[in-house]
This record gives C-alpha cells, structure tokens and sequence, in this order.
C-alpha cells in the first residue's frame, strides 16, 4: 500500500493574507483539520486547526492573517505519493505534504488518517486471516495465555461436533467438557509441541498437532491443528482398493495369452505384456514402454518377418476413431489377429489410449480343426452308440434294472465291435452264456455260426476229437468218414468255450497255438487249416488263482484274458430280481397256460435271499412256484424251506393243485432235484455224486429237461 491511497486528495489552500476567519471556514466546509498556505504557487508553511483553535482561546482576533501563526518550518514535512505505507506508519508526525515526482503538492496525511489506514489494514488483514481459517479443511483450536478460546473453524466445530458459540471466548476446559483437549493447556503452560496424538470427538478419530504461540520470544496462546482420520483412512481404503485394482489388471495384462499393448494418444507404448514376446519376436530385447510405435523396429516371429506395421493400425483407429480389426500373414502361413479398440475420455470426445490386442491364430486355428474332428468322432460314436442300444433291446430274454448290468451291457456292445478275444468271468448260473451271444449278435460276425461247448461236460479222452476233428482212421472207432472239428465248424463265428477252468492241461497248449496262429490240425492230418474264428471264454472259476496253483496254462490265461467282463451275482444286483421274476413268471404262465401272480411278500423274501444259484436258480425256482402251488396267488408258504417257510431241517414237501399223471409229475420232481443240485454243486459231476447217479445221467436229464447254463 502506497501513500497515495490514503492520503486527502481534496484540500482547501489558504493564503498568507488569508484571515483566520477564512481558516475556519475552509475547515469546516472541507472537514479537514490542516491546510497548507500558499505563497503565489509555492507552499510557504501549513496551517493546522489544533493551531487555529489554541490562537483563538488565547486571544487573537479572527481577522489576523494566516501568516502570523503558520508552521513554516515544513522542510522534513514533504513526503513522495509513491512512498509505502509502512515507511511512514510509525513517524512521530502529525501531518505530511504529499508531492508527485514532479515536486507538485497533491494532497496531505495526517496522524487521523494513518491511524484509520492501519485500523482498515489490520482490519483487511484479520478478514483475510479469518477467511482463510474458516476455509481451512482441518479443524483449528486457539487459546489465549489465560485459556480462552479465540479460534474456532467450522471443521473444528465438525470434528468435535461442538458449534463455534458454545466455544468461543470461554475457558477451554470449560468449552470442551469431554476433555479431548486438556493437552492443549498443558501445552500452553509448558511450552512444549505435541505432534501426532490421537484423539476421539463424538466417535470421529482424528489426529492433533498443539503447538504454543510464541511472539518476541514470550508465549500468547497456543493452538491445536485436528486432522480427520476417518477421512484419512478412506482415502487410505480408497488407494488400497486402487492398488489392487491396478495389480488385477496388471496381472489380467500379464496372464493373457495374447500379446497386449497400450498406447496412449501420441503412439507412445505405455505396456505390453510378456506375451508379446512370445508372439511377435523370440528375444528379450523388444522394448515394451517408453518408445513410439512408429519407431518399433519391424516385427519378427519365429517364423521370420510378419507384414503388419502398427503404426498404420494406430493411425487408422485415430482417424475413424472406432476400433480395427487386422490381420498378418507371416512367411511360414502362421497368421496374427490384431483388434486394436480406443479408449474414450469421459465426454467420449477425443481418444485417450488404444489398446491392441494380437493373437496367434494359428494355435486357434489348430484347436478349431480338433474341436471339429473331436465333434464329428463324437457324433459318429453317439451314433453307434445309439444303434447298439437300440440293437441291445431287442434281446427280449435279456432283462435287467441295476446300474451294474447296465455298466456289463455297454461293455459288452463295444467290444463286440472288435475281434479281441473275450473272457467272460462269473458264479454259475449269472448268464455268462447269454452275454457271449449278445457278443456274437452285435458283432459283425453274426452272419456266422454261433458254436459253445462245455469244457467240462464232455469227457478228457474225446474233448480233443471235438475241438479239432479227425481224419478218418485216425484211431480205432473214428468215423470212417472223418469228423469236423468244433472249431472248424465254428469258422468266420464265434466259439464259446464255457467253463474252459475245466479244460484238461494237455489240451490248453494245442488251444493257445490254435488261438495265436489260427489254424488247426485235425487228428490224424499234417494239412493246416486256416481259421478265423472269434473265440469267447466263459468260467465260474479263479483262473488267476489256479495259474498260481500250476492248474492253468499262464500263457494261455493272458491270451484269453485279453478283455475281461465279470458279471456281477445276482446278490450284487438286487434291482434285476424283480424284473427277472415277473419275466419268467410270464413265461411259465403262457408255457402252462396259467394265470399265476406272486405277492409282495414273496418278492421281499426274494430280494433278502443270497441266490447261490443266480438268475439259473430264479428262473427254476419261479417254474417250480408257478407248476407246484395250489393257488394263484403264491404266498411266502410256498417257498422253500430255506427260504425260512419251513425249518431246514424238514423234508421237502410237495403241494399238489390237482391231478396231473404220475410220470409228469415224476418229471417235474426229477427236473427239480436236478436244478437244485446244479445250483448248489456248480458242476455236473458233484451234482451227480449228490444225486446218486453218474455224470452221464445228470447230462442226459438236463439235456432232456432243457435245463441250459449248467456247468
């Protein structure tokens, strides 16, 4: 501030001839309280109204001139208007003349207006003071040296929750009752700062900064600087949400599989990502950051140089402003994508960044033309599935419900469709037979002969004459004509060999050669003859076990277990006994003409029994309830003894529904005991032995009988 902006700048001027009459007028019309006097155009003293009163009380006439009292000692009077304020705010004068640079009088200062000045300056001063205070995002608190509060900021007042009334000029301690601000005296009475404490106002956290007001070396007050943490702490939250955010996609950036750059507006690279590297050149040494793209050197992959130019993309997507979608041939035929897509500031006014993405598509490529063939496969493999499925349901005698047959089931249509050799494992009276026509049937061989024989039923001495034939004459007895063998018969199909445990040692090796070289010797001959046909094994026995036990050939043993289906006991697969015993109740109702049912009981007594026997046993045991009860509903009564409706130790006892020929009723008997002791024996002999009767009778009977699947 200068001495021209507060100085008078209208100003009476008195003569030396001037009257002091004169004098108090021009003050009182100006309202000023000093004049210069003037001597033609020069100032030739000053005239003040304190001199013009004290004259007048002591005497002198208002008509005396002005020259007679006048200051005119005015030398060390004249100040220049360009002169600071603060130059002349502490003179001890009571008025100064004021010139411009060309020595010209243009106005005067007196004591009055110095003094409004430095009252209007330090008033300016406070305001701006204030203002900024007030405008302060921390809160601050400051006291006087007696404790009083004189500063209270709006923030103060929203930290402590306390309004700036109810403080300010009150005793602090008083002020604030919950004391959150006692240090503040302590620090006032000590003199010492405190930085950094914590404080809590109405559950807000903030952190104080007390500090004493010291001025010419003596303390005046002191004052607290609150810091709201809570505020800190969310920007904290805020920076470490940021911090993950900007690690996410860094990492998203990194994990990419392709290459990934970002430029921003100018074509300066701000980031690639490492798969880049791997995309576009095979060293280390392509810069990622910091360079234009202009002037990346060319690209280069393993496959030798690539005709893209990134350059011409950026400049492309900066003219249309929309994203590019581009593509590189590389000299090899390996292929790159590049999407280059801009991002938009806020007002979607002017490009920020572009981001390029580049992709092998070789490798895409590639994984489309295995995903297609990997379609058509699956296709073509739900196609066959679905036809062996469908051929699967026409086989009416074949019934099941469990998981576990179905498992066996699909097993046995795939390998159908293949030559392997198959062993068919299982306890007697499962069915093994009837999976190994299933096997023959699905197979591409059911044009051809379906030959079984029974390992076991047919003596040691003539079982070699049936599986390889003889020429005639071969030994005494033999057919004069010769014989086939089975396996000869069985060419271009399919050959069960059920219950091949039993096969005599000697003969396992004859077997195994004819299944590696297929081809045989009839009995007799030295002419080879060529085979082709698929050959299936079916055991109720541990093969495994006997090999260990020297019962069984090993070699023979792994060349027939080439693709193993075990077929699980009825006992495992109690969901089929319903199903099966309502089938073969229907068929011995239409085979007797009859209309029999069983009761729910029956059925539960059916599902707790262990079935020794299997499905042979059921399908028996059903044929003997439907033939022997005496009612159409057959009850628990009507079982077997073991079956706990009669003590085990009882007879059997047969219950006659009406009279039917003794020699009927001699066969029924008969076919019973004969089923009964295969189930419970497994094999003709010892169901012969526990007959009573020779092995050739049991065989003959069942054959009689049409008992099948015996062993």
């Amino acid at each position: 501030m200068k001495i021209k902006q507060i100085m008078t700048h209208y100003f009476g001027s008195l003569k030396t001839t001037d009257t002091l009459l004169i004098a108090a007028k021009l003050y009182l019309e100006n309202h000023v309280v000093c004049a210069p006097v003037l001597q033609g155009d020069s100032v030739a003293g000053i005239l003040t109204l304190y001199q013009l009163v004290s004259k007048l009380v002591s005497g002198l006439s208002l008509d005396a001139a002005v020259e007679e009292i006048m200051e005119t000692d005015i030398t060390h009077l004249w100040v220049n208007e360009e002169t600071p304020f603060a130059d002349v705010q502490d003179l001890p004068l009571e008025r100064l003349l004021v010139h411009n640079s060309a020595g010209q009088l243009t106005g005067i200062l007196t004591r009055l207006e110095l003094i409004t000045a430095v009252h209007d300056a330090l008033l300016e001063k406070s305001n701006e003071l204030s203002t900024i205070v007030d405008c302060l995002h921390n809160g601050i608190i400051a006291v006087d040296l007696d404790g009083i509060v004189r500063i209270f900021n709006p923030a103060a007042e929203r930290i402590t929750g306390v309004a700036a009334d109810k403080v300010l000029g009150r005793y602090l301690a008083v002020a604030l009752p919950s004391k959150q601000e006692a240090n503040l005296l302590d620090v006032l009475a000590t003199g010492t700062s405190e930085f950094s404490a914590s404080c809590v106002f109405n559950q807000t956290k903030a952190i104080c900064n007390r500090t004493p007001i010291v001025k010419d070396g003596q303390i005046i007050g002191a004052v607290s600087v609150l810091q709201d943490v809570s505020e800190l702490e969310q920007i904290l939250k805020e920076l470490v949400a940021v911090k993950e955010l900007y690690s996410e996609l860094r990492s998203v950036i990194e994990s990419s599989r392709d290459g990934i750059i970002i430029v921003d507006a100018a074509g300066t690279l701000i980031r690639a990502n490492d798969s880049l590297r791997r995309i576009i050149r095979t060293g280390a040494d392509f810069p990622l950051a910091g360079v234009r793209l202009c002037d990346l050197p060319p690209i280069i992959t393993e496959a030798g140089r690539c005709n893209l130019d990134l350059w011409e993309v950026f400049q492309t997507v900066s003219l249309k402003r929309d994203a590019v979608t581009v593509s590189a041939r590389c000299p090899s035929g390996i292929e790159l994508l590049i999407m280059a897509t801009p991002v938009l500031d806020d007002r979607r006014e002017s490009i920020i960044r572009i981001v390029f993405d580049i992709r092998d598509m070789t490798e895409l490529i590639s994984l489309q033309n295995q995903l297609e063939k990997t379609k058509r496969e699956q296709t073509r493999v739900a196609s066959e599935v679905e036809i062996l499925r469908k051929k699967l349901l026409t086989f009416e005698n074949y019934v099941y419900q469990s998981p576990e047959m179905l498992r066996v089931l699909e097993l046995t249509i795939r390998v159908a469709q293949v030559d392997s050799t198959v062993l068919i494992t299982g306890e007697s009276g499962v069915g093994k037979e009837i999976i190994a026509k299933i096997i023959h049937k699905t197979s591409k061989r059911k044009g051809g002969p379906f030959i079984q024989i029974n390992c076991g039923a047919i003596p040691e001495n003539l079982l070699e004459s049936e599986l390889f034939g003889y020429e005639k004459g071969a030994f005494t007895g033999a057919n004069r004509d010769g014989k086939l063998g089975i396996l000869e018969i069985a060419n271009n199909g399919t050959l069960l060999l059920d219950e091949v445990g039993e096969l005599p040692f000697s003969l396992q090796v004859k077997l195994l050669r004819a299944l590696q070289e297929q081809q045989i010797y009839r009995i007799g001959s030295v002419k080879p003859i060529q085979l082709n046909v698929r050959m299936i094994a079916a055991t109720n026995k541990n093969l495994q076990e006997m090999v260990k036990n020297g019962l069984f050939r090993e070699d023979l043993y792994y060349r027939l277990n080439v693709v193993p289906i075990n077929i699980p006991s009825l006992r495992q697969r109690k969901m089929d006994i319903l199903p099966l015993t309502l089938k073969f109740l229907d068929n011995c109702n239409q085979k007797y003409n009859l209309n029999k049912k069983i009761s729910s009981e029956v059925f539960d007594q059916f599902e707790s029994y262990e079935w020794p026997g299997n499905v042979r046993e059921l399908e028996n045991l059903v044929e003997r309830l439907v033939v022997m009860s005496d009612e159409d509903l057959i009850l628990p009564r009507h079982l077997p003894y073991y079956f706990g409706s009669t003590e085990p130790g009882d007879k059997m006892k047969l219950v006659l529904s009406g009279i039917i020929p003794l020699k009927e009723a001699s066969e029924l008997v008969e076919k019973e005991l004969i089923q009964r002791a295969l189930s419970k024996h497994g094999s003709t002999r010892k169901a012969a032995r526990a007959l009573g009767v020779t092995h050739a009778t049991v065989l003959r009977k069942a054959h009689q009988y049409n008992i099948s699947n015996y062993n």
